[in-house]
């Protein structure tokens, strides 16, 4: 029932989109829709955004879940079940795996090389790009204000304030600017095998080898 009733508020953004993309490029009509959709607020806003991209972009689960404020810049976004993106942030052409988890205020590049500098003597904004996917691995967990560019790992942790420039490996923590892996998300998959105690005297068993070995 409360999808039915997203749907009927979300479907004037759906027709405004559609009008809008006889005369603008594709992104930029789906662009400036998300801007409207982005302030509608409470959990109604939340359920009328997702029935909004379920009609205009290329894959959004209904089972997820699209913040207050959120920005969304390329109609190629695929956004899989129980994904969540927090309040402020702001996507370009993106896969969201399935649980992953977008703090607050995150941003989330079309990939590193957005803009050409080569040229010194052209304008930035004329050196054009190169737009890749990012893709962020289901179960991923972004913190607030990260900056990422480059895909994530299934189950993979990227701490608050990151910059990831380079891809992250599955089930490992990375931060820092530019952020780097620090340890597996799971610390029993790092830790070393345990050794016997040095004070441990050695069993009888141990003893009778050590004497086979010695004597042969």
């Amino acid at each position: 029932m409360a999808r039915a009733a997203a749907l009927v508020v979300a479907s004037p953004l759906v027709a405004a989109y559609y009008a809008a993309r006889l005369a603008l490029p594709r992104d930029e009509a789906f662009a400036g829709a998300c801007e409207w959709a982005a302030l509608w607020p409470g959990t109604a806003g939340a359920y009328a955004r997702v029935a909004f991209l379920r009609c205009a972009a290329k894959g959004c689960s209904p089972d997820c879940r699209i913040g207050f404020g959120v920005l969304l810049s390329k109609a190629d976004v695929v956004i899989r079940g129980g994904a969540y993106v927090g309040p402020r942030s702001s996507l370009g052409l993106v896969t969201l795996g399935e649980d992953a988890l977008i703090g607050p205020s995150v941003h989330v590049l079309s990939g590193a090389h957005t803009h050409h500098v080569g040229e010194s003597n052209k304008p930035i904004r004329e050196q054009g790009g190169d737009i890749a996917r990012v893709t962020i691995g289901p179960g991923a967990w972004i913190g607030a204000g990260a900056i990422i560019m480059a895909d994530v790992g299934a189950g993979s942790v990227v701490g608050a304030g990151s910059v990831v420039t380079r891809p992250v490996p599955p089930g490992v923590v990375a931060v820092g600017s530019p952020a780097r892996v620090v340890r597996p998300v799971d610390p029993a998959a790092d830790a070393p095998a345990s050794q016997p105690d040095a004070d441990t005297p050695p069993s009888p068993q141990a003893d009778a080898n050590t004497l086979r070995l010695a004597t042969t």
